[in-house]
């Protein structure tokens, strides 16, 4: 829920340099070149999730690098998430711009950098990218937009005037209470629509991140940071604390003012000036002296009556708070120009903070907030999530109808569609019905304002190598709503269901196995069917990552031929697509061979003569064919009776052969009705049987002997 302002007079704008995470210790080495285009080589992730481990998934994230930046592309995976050497290789391809320009960080721009991910274990590689921006050089936006009218604020703070008493007396703490920076005019407001205008959250702010805020370069007045403004001057000695003395600080957020303490009392305290603010990432302690020191903390603070210090001063208060302040800092000279009734109630005070609770931290976020179910059982659910908050910081989240949350922490599940509160480092996942693409919505989102609206984080002023850093807690009065976002991608399963049936009639077989693929050829398994059911029907659901996937036989039914077709399949979210697939049943040839005799020539001897016979085919023999057995086709419809007449007259040619074709499978009977000219007919009969030859064979054989006649089945 944020807002922008429109100024009067001149536009606010600002620049914030990041400090990028060092890179994880993983290299990616350069893709050899390949005849082959990359984007053949390596699929995008979405078509091969599903055959991946989780452990062999990762997530590119986009970053961001200052001008300049030491990167090296080929080899810095900062924000690739989930990579892990011994699962996955990570193999950087190309890193360019919109013109194909390549990367560099000293050309501010926006990179496409593309990665191959290879699985050790021999699963499908796929391709990822991620945006890479180099942002502009901080330091010439400053100076371009300061270049018409610049006043430089001199720091008021010489030797001479601090030294009063004791050469020591610059090196002081020193605190800054202020409300308005009266040069710049920058108001909080302001500031904080500059840095919503930019993208930049102030109470979100990292270790070591900058922020710096501008006038306009139209502003005839300055261009300058956000102001400091030293104050009163509180000397050690009129409080009976030491020597030293130190100031006031006041840093200016428009309307809203928060007092800043010097934190290195052995050197010099800066004066009035513009100054870079630091959030202190690992600042804790300093923080709470800071928060439970002053009125940031309301009544638990420690100068209460109580405590027993409700009637100390504002300049014996402030002090200590510096002394305190300091030895939070880890500052050794913490204690410098101080006695030992300084130190030792600066050390009370320091205590005391310690001791109290920890200090309600703003920011919050999950640790992923776009999520994609997945099935799981008769249900879908998410992975576990886990809500990164201070452990006061609550949000609410009204979840969509169908829709349950599981409180791992508390091992407490909700009702589903109800209102749930979730509170810092709580570790969650939710589950819906597998329905819930067609009975809510494929997908949910919901943005949360968080129950903590200050942010009370330790921040740091570097003013210089020659003056002290100041401390103080940023967002004393100021209220900021925040918010979170989350996102969850439900399962869009749908289903697939075949028809198996006899290509010349309604029968529906069974035992006939289907794969689906994701590719038009039918190398890439998504998933196998069961074998069909009596009814001839098998069905299967799946997710849907893609809208046509391909259904191909794999297993014909006993009997029949496989189908070699590959059918495309176009899936329906939550409703199911059927294809009915014929088959073709195994039919048999028989070809009866005549053969005879025949008088080819003779040998006389003194011993008599002897003649001559060879086996020739003979045309005009005339044979009957009659079943064996009952004959039955695959499906088990009975075609013929044992006995039965299945072809009369079949007569040879003048090849000798006759062929009778598109027979069922089975036992039958070849009988010789009429013996060709000049042979005589013994009445012999043949058994044949033709038998299934398997679902890739077109007809089967058999070849039974006979001196008359062959016969033989293709």
């Amino acid at each position: 829920m944020r807002f922008k302002r429109f100024l009067s007079g001149f536009m606010a704008v600002a620049t914030l340099a990041s400090v990028i995470i060092q890179p994880v210790a993983v290299s990616a080495s350069e893709l050899e070149p390949e005849e082959i285009p990359f984007e053949q080589q390596y699929a995008e992730l979405k078509y091969v999730q599903d055959s991946l481990d989780p452990d062999e998934i990762v997530k590119a994230n986009d970053i961001e690098l200052s001008y300049g930046q030491e990167f090296d592309v080929e080899v810095d995976l900062s924000g690739i998430e989930g990579v892990d050497e011994s699962k996955i290789k990570v193999l950087f391809h190309e890193a360019k711009n919109e013109t194909g320009t390549d990367f560099d960080t000293h050309t501010p721009d926006t990179y496409k950098a593309v990665y191959a991910v290879k699985p050790v274990s021999g699963h499908p590689a796929y391709r990822i990218s991620r945006n890479i921006t180099v942002k502009e050089p901080e330091t010439e936006v400053q100076s371009e937009r300061a270049s018409e009218s610049t006043v430089n604020v001199e720091d008021d703070t010489g030797d001479t005037e601090q030294s009063e008493e004791d050469s020591e007396s610059h090196r002081e703490t020193q605190n800054s209470e202020s409300t308005a920076d009266l040069e710049s005019e920058l108001t909080v407001s302001e500031a904080l629509e500059q840095a919503e205008s930019n993208g930049i959250d102030l109470y979100a702010m990292n270790e070591g991140e900058t922020v710096t805020f501008m006038a306009a370069a139209g502003n005839a007045r300055s261009s300058q940071q956000v102001s400091v403004t030293r104050g009163a001057e509180y000397r050690y000695a009129d409080y009976g604390y030491g020597t030293y003395l130190t100031y006031q600080y006041t840093v200016k957020f428009g309307n809203i003012s928060a007092t800043a303490y010097c934190v290195q009392p052995s050197k010099p305290g800066p004066g009035s000036g513009t100054y870079t603010i630091n959030k202190v990432g690992d600042g804790k302690a300093l923080a709470k002296v800071c928060y439970y020191g002053t009125k940031a903390s309301g009544d638990d603070g420690f100068f209460t009556e109580e405590n027993g210090y409700g009637n100390l001063s504002t300049g014996a208060r402030f002090i200590l708070v510096h002394l305190a302040a300091s030895y939070a800092n880890g500052s050794g000279d913490a204690f410098s120009g101080a006695n030992s009734t300084a130190q030792n109630l600066a050390m009370k005070l320091y205590n005391y903070c310690i001791s109290q609770p920890e200090i309600p931290d703003v920011a919050m976020s999950f640790s992923d907030a776009d999520v994609k179910a997945y099935v799981d059982g008769n249900s879908q659910r998410t992975k576990d999530i886990t809500f990164n908050a201070d452990a006061l910081q609550t949000i609410t989240m009204k979840l969509p109808a169908g829709v349950q949350l599981h409180n791992l922490t508390t091992g407490k599940t909700s009702k589903a569609g109800e209102s749930v509160e979730i509170c810092g480092g709580t570790k969650f996942y939710l589950s819906a019905p597998l329905t819930q693409v067609s009975d809510v919505a494929g997908s949910w989102s919901a943005t949360m304002k968080g129950s903590i609206t200050k942010d009370y984080s330790a921040y740091k002023i570097s003013t210089g190598s020659g003056n002290q850093d100041l401390a103080l807690v940023f967002g004393e009065g100021v209220d900021d709503e925040k918010y979170v976002d989350f996102k969850v991608s439900w399962v869009q399963q749908a289903s697939v269901k075949v028809i198996k049936k006899d290509a010349k009639s309604d029968a529906k077989l069974s035992g006939a196995v289907f794969g689906l693929y994701s590719d038009a050829e039918c190398t890439k398994l998504i998933t196998q069917l069961p074998a069909t059911d009596e009814n001839g029907e098998a069905s299967v659901q799946i997710t849907k990552t893609q809208d046509t996937v391909y259904l191909k036989e794999i297993t014909a039914p006993s009997g029949y031929r496989i189908n070699a077709t590959a059918y495309n399949v176009k899936l329906e979210v939550s409703k199911t697509t059927t294809v009915t697939v014929p088959d073709e049943e195994q039919m048999g040839q028989l070809t009866v061979y005549k053969e005879g005799e025949v008088l080819v020539g003779a040998d006389v001897t003194e011993n008599g003569t002897t003649f001559k016979y060879e086996k020739r085919r003979q045309s005009g023999a005339v044979y009957d064919v009659y079943a064996g057995a009952d004959i039955k086709t695959a499906y088990g419809t009975k075609v013929y009776s044992k006995g039965d007449l299945v072809k009369e007259n079949l007569t040879t040619d003048t090849n000798g052969a006759t062929v009778l074709k598109n027979l069922y499978l089975g036992t039958y009977i070849v009988k010789e009705k009429q013996a060709p000219t000049g042979f005589y007919n013994a009445g012999e009969e043949k058994t044949v049987t033709l038998s299934y030859a398997g679902q890739n064979s077109r007809f089967q054989y058999c070849i039974p002997d006979g001196r008359n006649f062959r016969g033989c089945n293709h």
